[in-house]
């Protein structure tokens, strides 16, 4: 790093962590303490004032998401919105001896819930205590669930608690789950409770239209009747027999797409009625064949829409309520309720008319109302459905003349009165604290690149502010102490500084502050969110005048004896103003004539621009606010120009700006010391092309961890390799043929001396190796050379070789063998080494695990290793050595398959093998080249033609388990006359294919039956389907046993933490020691830019 970009950078990255070091509060520049910030952080009493200050207008109170619990807090809401259900809540008494500890009690927790819900002051109170009293931990509130599951368990559990008799009569109806035969209508079934009805929303355009679909069922043939003695046609469906007061409708919006096994959620608009005449759905003692009927009054009224936005996997709810004291309708959004206007409530549910509905209305539209994408405003016969595609869960409340449209707060329980009381009061004292807290302002104010924190009554005038700020910079700092430098304000008068707003990120003056006699909290709201920073005046001038719309920028002025950078100097110039006018301010800030100041545009990466035309527009230039423009103060070696070069080039800033674009430092580490490593063993005596090939191929020295130095150069990436190299080579001396340059100690070698340093990715400060040898050139590449002893053994790397593009596979065998097959002492690293007619060389890829190899297309002699590889050629490349019987003669025909046979009835599967086959085969060729593989066990029936072998491609890790080659696709086969490398198949080299005799048939054991199965409810073939945690309620048993349980796991992950600090202590400890307590150095050895070779492109 260039030593005074590195030093401008550290003062600008230590002023902007002053600017956020000095704040108080929130962790903006300036303001008010932030609620949110202190409540997050946990670690301040205003936590208590969680969700909230404000309580609504609608004087309803909101519910705190733990996480993902808005499902909960939906029905919650919806639930207390129910005045039946909320009065049965509040008459519900705790017994200790009856229903355990309080904290683990539901229904005292629920109780206290909804007395919070209806007397707290807070705009939302926590759900907390109810989720504790559910036995969940803190990651369970994270987990969203369905809400009718919720409210499905929820009241089992009420049921349990004395609450049986109010859900029973006021949640649930009575259905008849029947059985009708056509021929003599003899009915038959079994009468059961239910709490709501799950009705249809896909081809559905209406409530009514869904529920005639729910009462008519469906017809079965050829059910036995015991009534007419014979197999008949029966209707099977639900008959609805009695309705319950509170009539919950569940849109099934979420489906199972059977063609990728993953549930979808159907977003079908349906109509919705405000109100509804349930009569024509309920059978009546003329129509049910004497089942009973319910002869009262059945309308309904629109209680609650619960809501879901977002996909079958994640999405949100809320819920749209009546309120039917106010006779208005309400948004209960988590912690957040507001009220919908008329008009809102048509819009956020799609309705087809703003009016208002009446039950006269609803018999009009009766259950055959158009649908609503087929009505129109305008229509006079249009009638008020909402039509919803958000829509999950309706609840409906019937019309009776005694039903309530609230609860007396004198039913809660008189203890949770006074509790709730408690709470009120302690949360009214908190909140005259919060709002005493905001009337102090944390303010922050910088001069010169320090920053001091203040914090000021927000009655105290900008006056007060400025002397407050001036005496603490002329104290000493609090960080740095008594020997903190002079800040530049010492014995300054009040009159000769002012405040304005400060952009610290962007280094911009913004407006003066205000007027010295006016208030703080008079100020605009934006003023007391900005940092701060002093304006000094000369003592006989004036302070700067302020261009509202003027430009802001900074002047880095740079000093090119020391190459280092000063102060930014904030400045602003008209926006539409000339270079001239940025000169002229920024020579009347630095007191320089305007002829001896030189300006340049530096914008990052691009090319230094010298500001010489006068005339040219800032707007040209792409400055915005906050922009830097570089200054120098002209000398006389740089008002010299260079002959034919544009004015400006030869400044010292374009120099020195321009060697930043491109200049950058190399580090590498000092190669090995050869005398100090094991000489090389000499490769054996070859004669002809190949002996410069084997030459390269000796095997690669591994160096050995020592202390070597770190050194560093610096190059211009636009010049090629070459210079690099040059440079590198000179600090070591060593020439270019003796040393090759890498990127990581066993990585790609960087062999095109041509090429530009740029082109090889090498940046700033990123470092190379170093390592002694003959380097490569253009045309070689370094292979990794695998042995494969046969198809299913163990790998053995054979190390890298560099191999020669032009040479044929027949070339590279016979250089490979005479490489491998001796180490000078006559043994071989595998023994025996295969000759070059009995080796197969093949494409290979990695498969990311340790030592492991796909094995790919076979290598035909006769072809290069250009045309095998093409464009896709390049070091690091893998090719496998396979051992033969003979010499092989492969074409590009041909395929090399691994191939493995599955006997269904010993449930064993059989040892790998290869086949040839061509690639254009059909499926049946296929068949016959494995049923002459003889890998078939004999069996009872007999040898199997080639049409009774079925045959699968599977993934391979499916074959660790047994049980999963019964759930194999194997039916339907693929065509007879596709080829094998296309259609269902699709096969290319070293792909897998297990076969089996398909008139044994599989034995499914119960391992495998699980696996179907898991495999039916979304899960591929083989694996097993996610597990989902459903909405769970645990017993006081079941709660002590997971807190001891998580309690245990706590335990165990601290263990294991300290186990891990321990070994990376021990580590680092290690590491120091073989180090010798000593760190490398970053820069010993290193050169500046005048290293032969290194200096900028001309």
């Amino acid at each position: 790093m260039i030593p005074g970009l590195q030093s401008a950078l550290l003062s600008r990255k230590k002023y902007v962590e002053e600017a956020s070091n000095v704040t108080i509060g929130s962790g903006a520049g300036s303001g008010r303490t932030d609620l949110n910030g202190l409540i997050a952080s946990g670690s301040s009493k205003f936590a208590l004032l969680q969700g909230g200050l404000d309580k609504s207008e609608t004087g309803f109170t909101g519910l705190v998401n733990q996480g993902a619990t808005c499902y909960l807090n939906s029905l919650l809401q919806t639930l207390f919105m129910v005045p039946e259900f909320r009065a049965a809540m509040y008459d519900w008494r705790y017994d200790p001896g009856l229903h355990g500890e309080p904290e683990r009690c539901l229904t005292l927790q629920l109780q206290r819930l909804f007395a919070r819900l209806q007397t707290s002051a807070r705009a939302a109170v926590t759900t907390g205590a109810l989720t504790k009293s559910f036995g969940w931990s803190s990651s369970d509130a994270f987990v969203q669930q369905d809400v009718q599951e919720c409210m499905s368990v929820i009241f089992n559990y009420l049921q349990t608690q004395a609450l049986a008799d109010h859900i029973s009569s006021c949640h649930e109806g009575r259905w008849m789950d029947y059985l009708r035969c056509l021929n003599c209508g003899n009915p038959r079934g079994r009468e059961e409770a239910f709490r709501d009805l799950q009705l249809d929303v896909k081809g559905m355009s209406t409530l009514e239209e869904s529920l005639r679909a729910f009462s008519q069922g469906e017809e079965l043939e050829g059910v036995s009747c015991d009534a007419c003695n014979g197999r008949h046609n029966h209707t099977k469906g639900l008959a609805l027999i009695s309705l319950p007061h509170i009539l919950t409708l569940q849109l099934k919006r979420f489906d199972l797409d059977y063609t990728t096994f993953q549930r979808v959620k159907l977003n079908d608009r349906i109509a919705i009625p405000p109100f509804l005449d349930m009569r024509p759905f309920v059978r009546s003692d003329e129509n049910d064949g004497g089942q009973g009927g319910d002869p009262s009054p059945l309308e309904y009224e629109l209680l609650a829409v619960l809501c879901h936005v977002g996909s079958a996997m994640a999405g949100h709810y809320f819920a749209y309520i009546r309120d039917l004291e106010g006779d208005r309708w309400l948004n209960f959004n988590d912690a957040s309720v507001t009220e919908l206007s008329s008009e809102r409530l048509h819009g956020v549910l799609c309705t087809t008319e703003p009016q208002e509905a009446t039950p006269e209305d609803s018999k009009e539209a009766g259950p055959a109302s158009a649908p609503a994408s087929s009505q129109t405003a305008s229509s006079s016969a249009t009638k008020p459905h909402l039509a919803s595609s958000n829509a999950y869960m309706l609840v409906y409340r019937r019309k009776r003349p005694e039903n309530a449209s609230t609860v007396d707060q004198a039913r809660i329980p008189p203890d949770i009165v006074e509790q709730i009381a408690a709470e009120n009061a302690e949360f009214h004292a908190l909140r005259a604290e919060w709002e005493e807290e905001r009337k102090w302002l944390n303010i922050t104010v910088h001069h010169d690149g320090a920053g001091r924190g203040l914090r000021v009554h927000e009655d105290r005038t900008v006056a007060d502010l400025t002397t407050e700020a001036l005496e603490a910079f002329q104290a000493p700092s609090k960080t740095t102490g008594p020997s903190s430098p002079p800040s530049g304000l010492e014995g300054l008068p009040l009159d000769r500084v002012r405040l304005r707003l400060f952009d610290s990120l962007k280094n911009i003056l913004m407006a003066p502050l205000g007027d010295p006699q006016s208030r703080l909290k008079d100020l605009p709201d934006d003023a007391l969110r900005r940092p701060l920073r002093f304006e000094v005046r000369d003592e006989d001038g004036e302070f700067e005048e302020y261009l509202k719309d003027g430009l802001p920028l900074s002047v880095l002025l740079f000093d090119a004896q020391t190459k280092e950078f000063a102060t930014p100097l904030p400045l602003a110039v008209p926006a539409s103003g000339t270079v001239s006018d940025l000169r002229a301010t920024a020579c009347k800030k630095l007191r320089l004539d305007p002829g001896d100041l030189h300006l340049v545009h530096f914008a990052g990466s691009a090319e230094p621009h010298p500001l010489t035309d006068e005339s040219q527009p800032l707007v040209d230039l792409g400055l915005s606010a906050g922009d830097t423009v570089h200054a120098e103060v002209a000398g006389e070696a740089s008002s010299a120009g260079d002959e034919g070069k544009p004015e400006g080039a030869s400044w010292p800033l374009v120099r020195y700006l321009d060697s930043l674009v491109h200049m950058i430092t190399i580090y590498f580490t000092e190669p090995e010391d050869p005398a100090a490593a094991a000489p090389p063993v000499p490769p054996p005596a070859a004669a002809g092309p190949l002996a410069e090939l084997l030459d390269k191929m000796a095997p690669h020295e591994v160096a050995a961890p020592s202390q070597r130095a770190r050194r560093s150069v610096q190059v211009d990436v636009r010049n090629p390799l070459a210079r690099l190299k040059e440079a590198i080579g000179q600090d070591l001396g060593l020439g270019l043929e003796e040393f090759k340059v890498r990127r990581t100690e066993g990585g790609i070698e960087l062999k095109d001396l041509d090429l530009p340093v740029a082109a090889y990715g090498l940046e700033e400060g990123m470092a190379v190796h170093i390592k002694l040898g003959k380097p490569m050139v253009p045309g070689e590449w370094q292979f990794n050379v695998k042995l494969v002893p046969s198809v299913d053994a163990k790998v053995v790397p054979l190390g890298p070789h560099v191999l020669q593009e032009d040479l044929t596979v027949r070339e590279i065998k016979v250089a490979l063998h005479q490489a491998l097959a001796s180490t000078g002492g006559g043994e071989s690293p595998v023994s025996p080494m295969p000759a070059p007619d009995h080796m197969r060389l093949r494409q290979a890829a990695g498969t990311g695990l340790p030592g492991g190899i796909k094995l790919g297309a076979v290598m035909p002699d006769d072809k290069r290793l250009c045309d095998i590889f093409g464009e896709r050629i390049m070091d690091g490349k893998f090719i496998a050595i396979q051992p033969t019987a003979g010499d092989e003669h492969f074409t590009d025909e041909h395929m090399l398959l691994r191939v493995r046979c599955w006997s269904p009835q010993a449930q064993v599967l059989g040892p790998m093998d290869e086949v040839a086959v061509r690639r254009a085969a059909p499926t049946s060729e296929l068949r016959e080249v494995l049923l002459s593989s003889q890998l078939l066990p004999p069996t009872e029936r007999g040898p199997p033609a080639s049409e009774h072998l079925s045959v699968v491609k599977p993934f391979g890790y499916l074959l660790k388990d047994l049980a999963n080659l019964p759930l194999l696709k194997w039916k339907p086969q693929p065509r007879e006359d596709v080829p094998i490398s296309e259609g269902t198949l699709r096969l290319k080299d070293g792909d897998l294919v297990v076969f089996k005799d398909s008139r044994e048939e599989e034995v499914l054991s119960e391992e495998v039956l699980d696996k179907q199965k898991q495999a039916a409810t979304g899960g591929l073939a083989g694996l097993s389907a996610p597990v989902e945690q459903g909405f769970v309620i645990y017993t006081e048993e079941q709660q002590r046993e997971r807190e001891a349980k998580l309690k245990v796991e706590e335990v165990e992950r601290k263990q294991e933490a300290d186990q891990r600090l321990a070994q990376i202590m021990e580590g680092l400890a290690k590491q120091r020691g073989e180090t010798g307590g000593g760190a490398p150095s970053g820069t010993g050895g290193g050169h500046g830019g005048d290293v032969a070779g290194c200096t900028p492109v001309e």
